[in-house]
Parts: C-alpha cells; sequence; structure tokens
C-alpha cells in the first residue's frame, strides 16, 4: 500500500479529531493494542457506571432498612457486591486484553430512520455500512467528516461495535489484496 498524500493525511487528521481518537491511539490498534487514551476512557465509563451501581444499591439498601425489608436489604447488598466484583475486575485493567477487530472497504453512510427501536433502546442514528453487509455506528461528528467512496479501515470492539479508529487507507487500496475482515493480530510493543 502507498503512503497517504497530504491531503489524505489532512484527513486522517480529521477524522482523529471527529471520532476523539489519537494517532497513538491507531498506531496502537493497527498493532492490535488498545492506546493509553482509549484504556482511561474505557475505565472512566467503567468507573461512572460502578459509581451509579454503588449509589443505587445504597438506595436501596435503606430503603429496606427504612421499611424493615429484610429481601430488599439482600438486594441491596447484592447489587453492592456485584458493583464490588466489576470494580475489581476494571482494576485489574481487562481492556487493553480485549482483542480488536477490523473491516476494510468503502463505507457507505447510512442513517436510521427517527424512531426506530431494536431491543427495546433507539438505535443508533448515524452508521456506515460496508460490502458484506456490516453495519458500524457512528458518532454524528464522525459521520459528518466521513468520505464516502474512498477506502478505510475501521477499527473496533467487536461485541458492541463501539468505534476505537479509523484509518484512512489510500486511493490505491485493492480489496484484492487485503484481508478485509478480521481480528487484529497482536503485537507487543
Amino acid at each position: 500500500m502507498g503512503e497517504l498524500s497530504e491531503q489524505e493525511q489532512q484527513y486522517q487528521l480529521q477524522l482523529a479529531r471527529a471520532g476523539e481518537f489519537t494517532l497513538e491511539d491507531l498506531e496502537a490498534n493497527r498493532a492490535g493494542r488498545w492506546g493509553e487514551e482509549q484504556v482511561r476512557k474505557g475505565a472512566r465509563g467503567c468507573a461512572k457506571l460502578i459509581v451509579i451501581g454503588f449509589v443505587i444499591s445504597l438506595v436501596i439498601i435503606i430503603g429496606g432498612l427504612v421499611n424493615g425489608e429484610v429481601a430488599v436489604i439482600i438486594s441491596g447488598l447484592f447489587v453492592a457486591g456485584l458493583c464490588a466484583v466489576l470494580l475489581i475486575y476494571e482494576l485489574k485493567g481487562p481492556l487493553p486484553k480485549k482483542p480488536i477487530s477490523f473491516i476494510e472497504g468503502i463505507p457507505i453512510k447510512r442513517e436510521t430512520p427517527k424512531g426506530t427501536v431494536m431491543a427495546g433502546a433507539a438505535m443508533q442514528t448515524h452508521y456506515c455500512s460496508f460490502e458484506d453487509g456490516t453495519r458500524i455506528p457512528l458518532y454524528e461528528k464522525v459521520y459528518a467528516v466521513l468520505q464516502e467512496g474512498r477506502p478505510h479501515r475501521v477499527y473496533y470492539y467487536s461485541p458492541i461495535m463501539r468505534v476505537l479508529s479509523i484509518e484512512v487507507l489510500p486511493m490505491s487500496w485493492n480489496p484484492a489484496e487485503s484481508k478485509i475482515k478480521g481480528i487484529v493480530e497482536r503485537k507487543e510493543g
């Protein structure tokens, strides 16, 4: 694959700003690793959920104490225990060990009709789809910047289809000479 032109390099920087990833994150993703900032963001998001879980468990426990409901107190303790397990799991740093998937191709920008619901939750409004039918949800800022008709490699965390970074591929990209989809082979570095 060829080098990126100056214009393509500027576009790569635009994508990075819109997607809130750094070029260091992109480099780490190419090597099958999570970038340091991506790990920090993931840990912060998880920590917020754990704190919310602890607050909810305290409310449940206090409600049980006020009403003298032993079952409610036990439920609150159970929720607190789950939060403690999640906290311990998060402190061990699970994200850096999670595999990173990728897909290459020429994405087609799509929008989900407003009001569409799947599995009880509103669907992501903006996404791109690839030739094989893979749909990748996009933040609105990334969607606005993404250029159709040019090849990209999208690095993502597969279970939740969370985009980690998007790489601009040279216009000389040839699908016949490329592995189109898979898990990035992890390289220590």
